[in-house]
């Protein structure tokens, strides 16, 4: 059976501006053959529905393996697909295994991972704890970079991070995206920040794109919310074993997070909680900064929600996506 597969980071049709270029839906087999016929079908519904051009690319070769490595090495934004068949992801595992990707790892599509672990965390009623959306790491359409302004007691030195990135953004069902049961208290905030670890642990371990996950929190009422930073190097010893070994297989609740057999290595490696803002790109006309500062100190010095030269106007529109 023919089905159609995401690349990478696949999730990028939940930002509200996608799509803003053609989409390239690839075949790795040759035209007029079922796959392709499926393909061309299919593309004219997406472009039908998207308002822009589906362009089908067919790259045969080794059962599909030729077609399926273009699509694992594109930009992890959404905007390269594929369609998928049995021997490109399932029987090219075993008849091809010198495979320069996994098609399990490199082609899980992202909102798999926010939905199963989403649902998994509930709040006292039993309603789910927020609603999570991933998406790029962009703004508008426009990629954007991570610049890490370390703390002052650790140098406060400015870094600007390498490789892909990804966004989740926890949206509670209150106003502004705060979760509308119960109060905020520090026990919530440790279940959240649980979540985001869960979600970056997974990520990282299916999807071979990511570098960075960035996880903005749901604020308290009339508050602005934080934001948490994974990087996968920082990260290796809990991609190195089973997740069930890092994180207590059942999910605890709101009451029992402190008291779950995890919540010292949640709390350690959820520590830093920075303030987000965007800021143009002084090096690239067409780039933006996503600067992350630590939180204590954002706070302490006002905590401007946005930074340099049209920073505001930066900030008001990823206000508008649902960014920082």
């Amino acid at each position: 059976m023919t089905a159609a597969a995401l690349a990478g980071v696949a999730a990028a049709s939940l930002a509200q501006e996608f799509p803003e270029k053609p989409i390239r839906l690839v075949v790795g087999f040759t035209p007029g053959g079922p796959s392709d016929i499926l393909a061309r079908a299919l593309g004219q519904k997406l472009g039908e529905r998207w308002s822009q051009q589906v362009v089908i690319e067919n790259r045969p070769g080794a059962g599909g393996m030729v077609g399926t490595d273009s699509v694992v090495k594109s930009s992890p934004d959404g905007y390269s697909l594929m369609i998928g068949a049995t021997s490109t992801i399932a029987a090219n595992v075993g008849l091809y295994p010198k495979r320069n990707f996994d098609p399990v790892k490199s082609l899980t599509p992202i909102t798999q991972i926010a939905d199963h672990v989403s649902r998994e965390y509930r709040l006292p009623s039993g309603h789910q704890l927020v609603l999570v959306t991933p998406a790029p790491l962009a703004f508008l359409g426009i990629p954007a970079q991570i610049a890490l302004e370390e703390p002052i007691e650790q140098g406060g030195n400015i870094s600007l991070l390498q490789g892909n990135g990804l966004i989740y953004r926890m949206c509670g069902l209150g106003s502004e995206c705060s979760i509308h049961e119960g109060k905020a208290s520090a026990r919530r905030l440790l279940l959240l920040r649980r979540e985001a670890l869960e979600l970056a642990l997974y990520t990282f371990r299916y999807i071979d794109a990511v570098d960075q996950v960035v996880v903005f929190l749901p604020p308290a009422p009339g508050k602005k919310g934080a934001t948490l930073l994974f990087q996968r190097d920082q990260l290796g010893p809990q991609l190195l074993r089973p997740l069930h070994a890092s994180l207590a297989h059942r999910t605890p609740s709101v009451t029992g997070v402190e008291s779950s057999p995890d919540a010292s290595l949640v709390s350690r490696l959820t520590t830093d909680l920075y303030a987000s803002s965007l800021t143009p790109g002084n090096s690239d006309p067409g780039g933006i900064f996503l600067v992350l500062r630590p939180l204590s100190e954002a706070t302490s010095s006002g905590g401007s929600s946005s930074s340099g030269s049209g920073g505001s106007d930066l900030s008001d529109l990823s206000q508008a996506l649902g960014g920082p």
